[in-house]
């Protein structure tokens, strides 16, 4: 036989293997459907989220900014009346947030949009739903803040509500970021809401794929109730999806025809509804330009193609979710405890484990406790709080509610947009401005009750009084359950001691080591104590107490608990009644850089307290650096201690991370927002603790948490259910911390409080699952860190193609570990350990007592000023030309900042151009080289930047930086070969189906 013969007999043998391959794909199931038909329908609805204050894009009426909304919603609008124009019954529906969008930026900017919006709920049967007034980070709200921010979306004095500018809206709430958090769904219950929209997406955009069982379809597209177990509340959900889940399921017409086809087989018995909700600035809706030879692939052609796809099918029906849901029951019952958020890993990665994260949201914190102590003390006083006093809580209640939006944190990642990161900035001076105000005047009022209020003296042979102290405990702090108590900076008696309030009790006081600022500190043991003033004393009779705190640089015990420290100063394990809890190197920080993992070498262990006032401390110091060239190097200052009868570990750390040399330039297209930096850094953990107790399977961890509305709830970690590639989770985080984040397994738990009046961070504690095919599931936990790598499995009914393409274009997915170099932080925990698969009460309350420790006032205070820093010289410094003219853009540096002087040649070292800009800012945009001479495209030029101090004082310069004027490569979306061609594969299987 020929070669041509082989060759055609091939050729034949594959064709007729292909053919057989159709027929059983699309001929086949087919055959099934043949006479076959129902009035079931499809119905479609199609949401837009409306939000213009975006964290990677800035306040600016161009593509850089709002501008991009802006012309998309117009084109949505414009698609919309075209398409009702021709008969076509498609209605949208859109959520907005008020304050930045309708209230601030649409007026001014685009007014046309409120009035079209107007209109179309008018005229053509638009829906509008609740998002929030402040863009809220809804889950992590306290009460008040919560209802505030969904009853002024309503109405408010501004104007803005969605009552104020449409009238007509139905009682629906879609929350920004798709944050809710167990006690939401009843808040939203009580003020009249039907329900609320989430994500049950094939995309790690979601908010509740992985948490629940698989969905049937009809399951997946009806309206469902939600029935917490713990909470027993309940809400309508509406399963929700966004354009990842368009490209998963190849198209919308086959989307729809392929949930028509399993109600004419029987396998759906009712209507289904695909609700599709997504931003409403994606560049989706607007289309994509394409050769005309192209113009047949779907999801390219933007809202016009989806809804042309949708109407050409007799089933298919469009809708809005109210008109839908009074006419369909839920079709199922679902029950989740985590918290949910559609952020990297499925949950609050993007917004919380940025470096500067904490250091924001201890801005939130420090304010409301700022109204409590305000409260409270002129309450004790008994005074009313003053007019300019309550004046400036008002004004630090509306900043904080603007720094609550999530923009404010994320979700774009590794970090802010660096002009959104100086409007932080300002919010913030504005918030602490108004609230250091209010606390420094209910601070001299109780440093009054402190003195004049001070109970009778104690005369008594042994004890001497060291002074008096005015202690108010918080509100959300448990009862009993030992705090920690600040006295005046400078008294330093490791002695034994004790407080006496009114009633004459003696309640035992030991002496901490003193805080960083050098005020004294005591760790009281329960009962409770009242709001009042205290006595301290200082027992002057040496060895009255036998204790079994024990201290030396090999480690410390306290009867209890035993910290084992080997020679170089690294923990090697934590024991609790004999049993190990916590395995070597915990306690201890460490950076993943460039796949390989770093800690600190050699660290100085010195004891700090011996054991014998009831306290037993150790100090361990020294440097921490990376092996890259150019590293500045950073430090560890970290304090471990015992109290005496105390089953738990505490520890003061500070930190400053090694700052590697940027070299890789963010975003470089879009010269607005373009930012260098080290992608290098993949994790970092100040704080790891490596729990030694294990899981399986059959009985996982279970997360114990309590948000800020003071609902306690868990959930398993056990979404290997779905796949074995969620054995091993690099990052879980769907936890809301407002004091503490606990773990429990089969061998019992382990539990990490924050004290939230040093650094706090709404979801503090990130945690990593590895698995052993033998040993099951191990833990690790994060406190004020952060974790990576690979992103859960989805569930899906269709290829995997959207997740995949979702992955390599989502900005979100990448790591934040960047943020941390050269970042310094500060923070305080106690970790606990408990038996069995329950927080014990009694733990619970000291974990919660620690995270909020009473506010203290003394005659004996004085102010605690930081330090002045010297100006140091902006790092990142980077020129990208664009628009016409060159920006500038640098690294804002430490210490009070009054200016900056850009300085810009052509030649090195000289500088006849010098441009100023505030110390505010951080990028300065140059239209011109000299009056009149513009940049010359292609020309070089050189560069640095200088800080002006706050007495106007020149700082050192950066290093020179050598750009040329030009415009960088449009960017393209970098998809292998092998998936364009497996995405056409599929398109086409799907226009022969």
């Amino acid at each position: 036989m020929s070669v041509k013969h082989v060759v055609m007999i091939a050729i034949l043998s594959l064709a007729g293997l292909l053919l057989i391959w159709l027929a059983g794909i699309v001929v086949i199931p087919r055959l099934t459907l043949i006479g076959k038909s129902t009035d079931r329908k499809v119905y479609l609805s199609i949401g837009f989220h409306g939000n213009l204050y975006h964290s990677y894009r800035i306040d600016t009426n161009d593509e850089a900014g709002f501008g991009k909304d802006i012309r998309i919603i117009r084109k949505i609008i414009e698609v919309l009346d075209e398409k009702n124009a021709k008969g076509i019954p498609v209605k949208g529906t859109w959520d907005f947030e008020n304050l930045f969008s309708l209230q601030e930026t649409l007026p001014k900017y685009a007014p046309d949009i409120i009035k079209n919006l107007q209109r179309r709920v008018k005229e053509n049967g638009d829906e509008i739903i609740l998002m929030s007034y402040n863009n809220a980070l809804s889950s992590a709200l306290n009460e008040k803040e919560f209802l505030d921010s969904m009853k002024l979306s309503i109405h408010n004095p501004k104007g803005s509500g969605v009552a104020d500018l449409f009238q007509k809206w139905t009682p629906y709430v879609r929350p920004q970021e798709m944050m809710i958090t167990p006690g939401n769904y009843r808040l939203y219950k009580d003020l009249g809401l039907k329900g609320v929209v989430l994500y049950y997406s094939a995309i790690p955009f979601d908010a509740f794929r992985v948490f629940e069982r698989e969905l049937t379809l009809e399951e997946a597209h009806n309206p469902l109730m939600y029935r917490n177990r713990e909470t027993k509340e309940e809400l309508l959900v509406i399963p929700a999806y966004n354009h990842g889940d368009l490209a998963e399921n190849i198209s919308i017409k086959k989307w729809v025809r392929d949930l028509h086809r399993e109600q004419l087989r029987g396998n759906i018995t009712r209507d289904v509804l695909i609700c599709i909700n997504a931003d409403a600035d994606d560049s989706y809706w607007y289309g994509y330009k394409l050769p005309s030879y192209l113009s047949w692939l779907p999801n390219t052609g933007g809202l016009s193609q989806l809804i042309d796809d949708a109407a050409g099918m007799d089933y298919v029906r469009f809708t809005s979710i109210d008109e839908y849901v009074k006419t369909h029951e839920p079709a199922g019952e679902i029950s989740f405890g985590q918290d949910a958020a559609d952020g990297s890993f499925n949950g609050y990665v993007s917004w919380s484990e940025k470096a500067y994260s904490s250091d924001y949201w201890q801005e939130v914190a420090a304010d409301r406790r700022t109204h409590e102590i305000a409260e409270g003390v002129y309450a004790r006083a008994g005074m009313g709080i003053p007019a300019d006093v309550r004046a400036a809580l008002d004004r630090s209640y509306e900043s904080r509610m603007r720094l609550l939006s999530t923009t404010n944190f994320g979700m774009a990642t590794p970090f802010l947009a660096r002009t959104r990161e100086r409007v932080v900035e300002g919010i913030i001076a504005e918030l602490k401005g108004s609230s250091e105000f209010a606390r420094a005047r209910a601070r001299a009022v109780a440093e009054g009750l402190a003195r004049d209020r001070r109970p009778p003296a104690r005369v008594s042979e042994g004890a001497e009084l060291a002074g008096s102290i005015f202690i108010m405990g918080e509100k959300r702090a448990a009862a009993g359950g030992g705090v920690v108590v600040t006295f005046a900076q400078g008294y330093d008696a490791p002695g034994e001691h004790f407080i006496e309030g009114a009633d004459g009790r003696a309640l035992t006081a030991y002496a901490l080591p003193a805080d960083r600022d050098g005020r004294a500190r005591f760790y009281v043991p329960g009962p409770l104590l009242t709001d009042g003033t205290y006595n301290l004393y200082r027992k002057t009779k040496a060895g009255v107490t036998q204790f079994r705190t024990t201290a030396s640089p090999a480690g410390l015990g306290n009867g209890l608990v035993e910290i084992k420290v080997d020679g170089r100063g690294h923990v090697q394990g934590v024991t609790k009644g004999g049993v190990v809890e916590l395995f070597e190197d915990s306690f201890l920080p460490s950076i993943v850089y460039d796949g390989k993992k770093y800690a600190p070498g050699t660290l100085e262990a010195r004891v700090v307290r011996d054991g014998g006032g009831g306290v037993a401390a150790l100090r361990l110091t020294g440097e921490f650096t990376l092996p890259v060239a150019g590293t500045r190097p950073g430090h560890i200052d970290y304090l471990l201690y015992l109290v005496e009868g105390v089953g738990s570990v505490f520890i003061d750390a500070s930190i400053t991370y090694p700052d590697t040399p940027r070299t890789v330039v963010f975003k470089p297209q879009m010269a607005a927002l373009a930012r260098l930096y080290d992608p290098a850094w993949q994790e970092v953990a100040p704080c790891e603790l490596t729990f030694a107790p294990t899981a399986d399977r059959d009985s996982p961890f279970r997360v114990l948490k309590r948000n800020f509305l003071g609902v306690e709830s868990s959930y398993p970690i056990d979404y290997s259910r779905h796949s074995r590639k969620n054995l091993a989770l690099a990052n879980v985080n769907n936890h809301i911390t407002a004091e503490y984040v606990a773990v429990a397994g089969k061998e019992g738990g382990i539990a990490v409080a924050m004290d939230t009046s040093v650094l706090s961070n709404f979801a503090f504690c990130p945690l990593k699952i590895d698995y052993g095919f033998w040993t099951g599931f191990h833990l690790r936990l994060n406190p004020f860190g952060t974790y990576f790598g690979e992103q859960y499995y989805q569930p899906t009914w269709s290829n995997g193609q959207g997740f995949t393409v979702s992955l390599l274009s989502g900005d979100q997915y990448h790591t934040a570990a960047c943020t941390y170099s050269g970042h310094s932080a500060q923070f305080s925990l106690m970790v606990s350990f408990f038996e069995g698969d329950t927080l014990p009460d009694a733990e619970k309350r000291a974990l919660i007592s620690f995270a909020r420790p009473p506010f203290t006032a003394g005659p004996a205070d004085k102010p605690v000023t930081a330090p002045r820093r010297e100006a140091a010289p902006p790092l990142g410094f980077l020129a990208v030309y664009g628009d016409g003219g060159i920006y500038f853009h640098w690294e804002k540096p430490a210490g009070d900042i009054r200016g900056y002087r850009v300085y810009c040649g052509t030649e090195p070292g000289a500088y006849p151009r010098t441009f100023a800009q505030k110390g505010g800012e951080s990028t300065l945009f140059v239209k011109e080289f000299s009056t009149g001479a513009p940049f010359e495209e292609g020309r070089a030029y050189y560069a640095a930047v200088a800080p002006l101090d706050g007495e106007g004082r020149e700082g050192p310069r950066s290093p020179e930086i050598r750009f040329e004027a030009k415009p960088a490569k449009k960017a393209e979306m970098d998809l292998p070969v092998s998936l364009q061609l497996k995405i056409l594969w599929a398109t086409v299987i799907s226009l022969i189906d």
